[in-house]
């Protein structure tokens, strides 16, 4: 019998125990009995078997030489509780040390040490990587002294060998083209070749020559037709890597879909190299006729303006509400994946700089958490426009939706597929300049005071001499902005957005330096006002983002304090006559001999903010300024003086060809002694102040005076030199002769007889270079329109499409006190418009100029060449009143009276059926409160737009004009008619008033004043003896009825009394109703003359020499 035991082996986890014993017993015997031995003892060997063994899993590797080196894994079994070190060293075969590997030496620097419990370590091998094609080479790596620790001894396993194979695949030349497909568009023009450069590349080893072929095959697009067929051995020279291989592709006139042909490498022909992965290319030629609309690779992202040198940041943080925002295209270089959108946007043929932009804006989510839609922004205003990559931040405000529509331009300008980018929503917290109050609020409306101060700047300044300087601050706030006017705003979105109704705030923010230019001077918004000291915020100023407006109205905003700083010069006159400026006083200090004189000019701050979705609204502040200045009424002087030098200065204003033909020249001189230059003087005779034309030019000048400055002190004069024949060539050096004029310095000036010593005529050489030019055709773009006028309410309310009812546009009849005028705006009858458009008067001028100046409508001021005139919409000094009648916009700032009698003037109602048609009614009777002579303008603007859209589209002037006529009326109109004729460019109608009504109503007054003056004096002498002879009979009662009863007597006396009473009673209410009664007087009939009724109580006219001032404007007629 044999007992069975069984060892356990710790493989899993081998440990060195070292040799173990243990005893069998035998026990309890049943049926027999033990003997000895029944004791045995058994030793487990264990001093070799978990030894730590050092091996290599593998007899060979493989390793790419680009790989740069190779990680051998060396393995330990047995017990690895102990630390085992091994030497891992290399021997070299084909592959040579330094040259193909770094070597490993045996020595105990190639040591690898197994730590306790690591069984798998590298040996690591430098490969060299030296670019040359090589065969596969090989070396070997041994395993050599293993090192154990005392307790526990290390021995090398059976594979202690293994074989590096070092490969070079990489290294092998190959040829190839570096891109797989092309694409060129088809040239526009038949002589217009466009060439395509395709890259052959060959990769691996260079150090030797390869050669290949390279030649193009057919496909859809053919050779002769398409491109230039092309066959070429390419010859790659040593440490040549690529070639261009450029293939033409010619014009095809036929419209076709989108042809290829292919580019291929010939295999056969290839020698010191070998195929690449790509060996054919595919050029797809575009025919410009069938290509698709171009579309952005991926939608663009907003991000705030500061943000754009890094989008990544700017699109994890919020836009602030304070700055302008950015829309970024993937075709622009600050895109986020630039890098990748580039070779797409390159590949669509899409151009950065030719790109549409829009953009759309949502109102922030209400309370129920409902959105609102987006709306796209179309108000464009003076200083900003919403058709470019940057939107000001005008255009939102805090918690809006913004986002932007982006749309590339194909090269022939036909626009793409829109692309919209992902909504941002405005930060509530990042602001720039906070509201100071309510700043959490969405829908906070507030802004901050302003403050203005005024200063005189005097005649030493150089750049603003005797200018008055208004200079205001303003706080900034995000989302506001600052408009200045000194007359108010009406209708802000017209404002913004059309020149037109700009021109009445000639004072204000909202005139550019082009659009005020000949009315003044300076304004609010100079376009060379410097930067501010402070401004550091990113592209605040860059001109390749933001428009030369918007600069410069931001180059008033310091971010940094959050301030807008505006300054203007202007002078007195320009403040009251053009900028709504009154006198209101005039005195004389007492015992100071100073008389002072004050102007008030208001001034208007609007803050301008956007509303829901789209509109503009306005917070108001309004303030006066009050302008003073004294002078003395006594000057003293000294009588030492000097003489000077006789000099000054001359400049050309302006060369032009007269529609006759001739040249004419404009002068501009200013002396520099005390004096004038006169066109002759009596005390030389023969000898005249001209223009001398240069040699050899057979014409001569005639020279005149235009203008003359009303002071000795150097004064400013213009000329005008008008040659007398026509010539195509004026070219030349001309001289200006111009005869000076000295006065002493005490002298006064005089406009008549200038007591003056005439000396020998300055010379000024002036050459000039100008010839005839070609005179292009006008072109005149014209809505065809009627503007009538008529006192008939049948005939204005007639359909003029239906009934012959339009009128004369040379009506001339006169319009009589009562009567009414009529006016309506029309389509030409023959224009078939009907109910495709609407016709609407939105304002109504009234106006009259002064010493027969008459009003036209040139906007350009290219018609008359009197520079840009508004008729009666802009103020004026040459325009003696001047009315806005009807203004449906604003109801409020109509003018309704004119010396107390009403206009009546309203819109009709009458006329809405009518498509087309629109027209209003006024009185006449206010004109008659003017004396005869004035010619009386109406101007009228109007809009068209299509049926049911939005009345913003078509703003166009319409123009009457009215007269009074005096005695001579036919002469007054043959004048008017040749006025009408050079300068009048609206449709005038001429009214003339009737003057026999005037003429009757004077001499109705002369008469009833005649009357009185006779009738008066022969009633008071009638009264004073019917007195008389009541008190002789009441004495002579009296006398008779002595001996009656007191109580009688008093109820006579009473009675009497009552008699006595009457007749006083009566004479005094007589004179107190002559006194009170009006007598009219005529200043232009009876002169230098009061009314006087205080002594006598009767009234009288007495002439009396007075000498009256006058402050203000001169009234022409006035009523006592």
């Amino acid at each position: 019998m044999k007992c069975r035991i069984t060892i356990l082996d710790d493989v899993a986890d081998p440990k060195l125990e070292g040799n173990e014993t243990f005893a069998v017993f035998l026990s309890t015997p049943i049926g027999s009995i033990l003997s000895m031995p029944y004791v045995a003892s058994i030793s487990i060997y264990d001093n070799e078997l978990d030894i730590p063994i050092m091996y290599f899993d593998s007899h060979e590797y493989t390793v790419d030489e680009s790989s740069r080196s190779i990680h051998v894994p060396v393995y330990r079994s047995g017990d690895l509780s102990f630390e085992s070190s091994v030497i891992c060293y290399t021997r070299q075969n084909t592959a040579h040390v330094m040259m193909d590997y770094d070597e490993r030496p045996l020595t105990e620097v190639s040591r690898i040490t197994f730590l306790p419990g690591e069984k798998v370590k590298n040996c690591t091998v430098n490969i060299v990587d030296d670019g040359d094609y090589e065969p596969r080479e090989l070396f070997y790596l041994r395993l050599a002294e293993p090192k154990g620790t005392e307790l526990c001894k290390a021995e090398l396993g059976q594979v202690t060998m293994t074989t590096i194979f070092v490969v070079n695949d990489e290294d092998v030349p190959r040829i190839k083209f570096k891109l797989a497909d092309y694409s060129i568009m088809e040239p526009v023009f038949a002589d217009v070749v466009s060439t395509l450069v395709v890259m052959v590349m060959r990769m691996g080893d260079l150090n030797h020559t390869s050669v290949v072929r390279c030649s193009t095959r057919d496909g859809s697009a053919l050779s002769g037709l398409d491109y230039n067929a092309k066959s070429l051995v390419l010859q790659f020279k040593p440490g040549m890597r690529s070639i261009e291989f450029s293939v033409d592709v010619i014009y095809n006139s036929n419209t076709e879909w989108h042809e290829s042909f292919y580019i291929v490498l010939d295999e056969k022909s290839m020698r010191g190299a070998e195929p690449g992965d790509i060996m054919s290319t595919t050029v797809t030629v575009l025919d410009d006729e069938v290509s698709g609309s171009l579309v952005l690779p991926t939608p663009p992202v907003v991000v705030s303006l500061l943000h754009y040198d890094n989008v990544d940041i700017g699109m994890e943080q919020v836009p602030s509400p304070g700055y302008p925002l950015v829309c970024v295209t993937p075709c622009d270089v600050h895109y986020p994946s630039y890098a990748v959108t580039h070779s797409l946007c390159q590949k669509s043929g899409i151009n950065q700089t030719s790109m549409l932009y829009g953009w759309e804006v949502a109102m922030p989510i209400a309370d129920n958490n409902s959105r609102s839609p987006f709306v796209t922004v179309t108000d464009n205003t003076v200083f900003t426009s919403v058709e470019t990559k940057v939107l000001d931040s005008i255009y939102f405000r805090p918690n809006f939706h913004v986002r932007c529509v982006a749309q590339p331009l194909h090269r022939n300008t036909n626009p793409g597929i829109p692309t919209r980018s992902d909504p941002v929503i405005i930060s509530s917290e990042d602001g720039i300049c906070k509201s100071p109050v309510f700043s959490w609020t969405n829908n906070f409306y507030g802004a901050q005071s302003f403050l203005a101060k005024l200063d005189y700047v005097g005649p030493e300044d150089e750049k603003h001499p005797n200018k008055v300087r208004i200079s205001i601050r303003i706080p900034h706030q995000d989302g506001h902005l600052p408009l200045i006017s000194t007359h108010p705003l009406h209708n802000l979105r017209f404002v913004l957005s059309d020149p037109v109704y700009r021109q009445q705030h000639v004072c204000s923010n909202l005139i550019t330096d082009k659009e005020r230019q000949n009315v003044v001077e300076s304004g609010f918004l100079e376009s060379n006002h410097m930067f501010p000291p402070s401004h550091n915020f990113p592209y605040q100023f860059d001109p390749s983002l933001r428009q030369n407006e918007t600069i410069d109205l931001y180059r008033h905003l310091d971010l940094k304090s959050c301030m807008w700083n505006f300054e203007a010069w202007y002078h007195m006159t320009n403040l009251v006559d053009l900028c709504g400026g009154k006198v209101v006083s005039d005195f004389q200090v007492k015992d100071n001999g100073k008389t002072y004189l004050t102007v008030r000019v208001p001034l208007y701050v609007y803050y301008l903010y956007t509303t829901a979705p789209v509109g503009w609204g306005s917070l108001q502040h309004h303030t006066e300024m009050e302008f003073s200045f004294y002078y003395s009424n006594i000057l003293w002087q000294t009588g030492l003086e000097s003489e000077g030098k006789i000099a000054g200065d001359l400049q050309v204003l302006k060369v032009l060809v007269g529609r006759d033909g001739r040249l004419v020249i404009d002068l501009k001189t200013q002396t520099k002694f005390r004096g004038m230059y006169v066109p002759e003087h009596h005390t030389l005779q023969g000898i005249k102040s001209k223009v001398i034309p240069p040699v050899g030019m057979p014409v001569t000048f005639d020279l005149t005076l235009v203008w003359s400055q009303q002071t000795f002190d150097s004064p400013h004069q213009l000329w005008r030199a008008t040659s007398d024949y026509n010539l195509k060539d004026y070219t030349g050096r001309y001289t200006v002769e111009l005869i000076p004029c000295l006065v002493k310095s005490t002298q006064i000036f005089m406009s008549a007889d200038t007591p003056c010593t005439a000396k020998q005529p300055q010379r000024f050489e002036v050459p000039i270079a100008f010839q005839q030019s070609n005179r292009p055709v006008p072109l005149v773009y014209s809505l065809d329109t009627r503007f009538e006028l008529t006192n008939n309410k049948e005939v204005f309310l007639k359909n003029p499409y239906t009934s012959a009812s339009v009128l004369d546009p040379e009506y001339d009849r006169s319009f009589a006190p009562g009567e009414v005028l009529y006016g309506r705006v029309l389509w030409n009858p023959a224009q078939d418009l009907r109910e495709a458009y609407i016709l609407s008067i939105e304002k109504v001028y009234l106006c009259t100029g002064s010493d027969g100046y008459i009003p036209t409508f040139d906007p350009q001021g290219d018609v008359y060449g009197d520079g840009p005139q508004f008729g009666c919409l802009q103020p004026s000094p040459k325009l003696q009143y001047r009315f806005l009648i009807l203004d449906k916009g604003n109801r409020d700032v109509e003018v309704r009276h004119f010396h107390s009698v009403p206009f009546n003037a309203k819109f009709t109602d009458d006329l809405n059926n009518i498509p087309g048609v629109d027209g209003f009614y006024l009185s006449v009777d206010p004109l008659y409160k003017v004396i005869s002579g004035h010619q009386w303008y109406l101007q009228v603007i109007y809009v068209i737009t299509e049926a049911g859209a939005s009345p913003h589209r078509f703003i166009r002037k319409r123009s009457a004009m009215f007269s009074q006529p005096q005695k001579r009326e036919s002469q007054l109109l043959n004048n008017i008619k040749e006025t009408n004729s050079n300068q009048n460019g609206t449709d005038i109608h001429h009214i003339p008033i009737n003057s026999a009504i005037l003429q009757e109503d004077m001499t109705l007054k002369e008469s009833k004043i005649s009357t009185l003056t006779y009738v008066i004096p022969i009633i008071s002498v009638f009264i004073i003896l019917i007195i008389l002879v009541i008190i002789i009979f009441i004495i002579f009662k009296r006398r008779r009825r002595k001996k009656k009863e007191v109580k009688e007597m008093k109820k006579n006396n009473l009675e009497l009394a009552k008699e006595n009473s009457l007749p006083l009673l009566n004479q005094n209410r007589l004179s107190l109703r002559l006194s009170g009664s009006r007598v009219n007087v005529n200043v232009t009939e009876v002169k230098d003359s009061f009314v006087t009724s205080e002594k006598d109580r009767r009234p009288s006219v007495k002439v009396k020499n007075t000498n009256i001032k006058s402050q203000g404007k001169k009234v022409q007629g006035t009523e006592v």
